[in-house]
């Protein structure tokens, strides 16, 4: 009729409540068109009135049943209703009479993902993936899945697809990345996530992530300015806070570590030099020194990678202490023969 004709124009001129108001005339006139309700409910879905668009496509299906353009109509508007199982009933019967529909599988996997039903919906949406290799938010939601499935392989297969069809999505790094951590492959994890915290700052957890990769690696500096990047996108993040905390702790204990001070300075006893004062027991009297026997002894300094040198020969009592000590470049070796 004119009124329908009149609606459709104006609605590809983005007048919908025009649209429909003309629509409501067509419909009063000629109630057993079901084209007139089929176009008045897509009129109402794009205005958002989606319970009216509900009632539209319900009246349209009870005089023609099988037009998958209006169960899916339906289907969408139940979603946003929050009717779930009806809207994966409805995707059925259009992917049932359109199965080569890519985007009747991949809404019915959305939604199959709202029911938790994850491998239903893994099946959706690699039929969609069939049908359309291209669909970014194809491969985007498969790896979601493999996310939530921990099947780590798949979600690096994921993401590069959606890397090589648009490098500029920050998800499919962080996901990328997120998952060579989890293979415990920190280097490779590394620019994934930094490329992701740079197409989106305001991401907490490819900076993290970063975080913990750089802090097996033990670069501590760089783990705790990950962690404030973090904290900078989300101020409460429990698990960054907790790293910081102990990247902090790990750079101030290599700040105060010293290496031991060693005293490299040997003084040997010269030649007449007085023996040392023997020491005094509980009676006051000197230790005897009876017994005692003279040794010579020959001090052969021994530098390494060259031939020994025979120092000269000096007399010690058995009794003093034997010097032997490191030098500078230099290895000093004690060998005592009798007289």
């Amino acid at each position: 009729t004119d009124w329908a004709l009149r609606a459709e124009a104006k609605m590809g001129l983005g007048d919908l409540r025009g649209a429909i108001a003309d629509f409501d005339e067509a419909a009063r006139l000629e109630p057993r068109r079901w084209k007139i309700f089929w176009r008045r409910a897509e009129a109402k879905f794009r205005d958002e009135d989606f319970e009216g668009a509900v009632e539209d496509c319900s009246a349209a299906l009870e005089q023609e049943k099988d037009v998958p353009e209006v169960h899916v109509i339906r289907a969408r508007s139940r979603v946003v209703t929050g009717d779930v199982k009806g809207a994966e009933e409805d995707f059925g019967v259009g992917i049932k009479y359109d199965p080569g529909r890519p985007d009747f599988w991949f809404e019915r996997a959305e939604v199959r993902g709202k029911l938790k039903d994850h491998d239903g919906a893994l099946k959706d949406v690699r039929k969609a993936l069939q049908l359309d290799p291209t669909n970014v938010d194809c491969w985007r939601f498969s790896s979601r899945i493999m996310m939530m499935r921990q099947e780590w392989d798949n979600v690096i297969s994921d993401c590069t697809h959606i890397i090589h069809l648009d490098p500029t999505i920050a998800e499919a790094f962080a996901n990328r990345g997120q998952a060579l951590m989890f293979l415990n492959k920190p280097t490779q994890a590394i620019p994934d996530l930094e490329e992701a915290e740079r197409l989106d700052p305001a991401l907490p957890l490819p900076a993290y992530y970063a975080a913990v990769a750089k802090f097996k690696k033990g670069l501590y500096v760089d783990c705790i300015r990950e962690c404030q990047h973090a904290l900078h996108a989300n101020a409460r993040y429990k698990p960054a806070i907790e790293l910081l905390e102990k990247a902090e702790a790990q750079d101030r204990s290599l700040r105060s570590w010293k290496l031991p001070s060693v005293n490299r300075t040997l003084t040997p006893r010269r030649r007449g030099q007085e023996p040392l004062p023997a020491l005094e027991d509980d009676a006051g009297s000197k230790a005897s020194k009876e017994g005692s026997e003279t040794h010579e002894s020959t001090i052969e300094p021994i530098r390494v990678g060259s031939k020994a040198k025979t120092g000269k020969r000096r007399r010690h009592s058995r009794n003093s202490a034997t010097a032997a000590a490191l030098l500078s470049g230099e290895v000093v070796q004690v060998r005592f023969e009798a007289e």
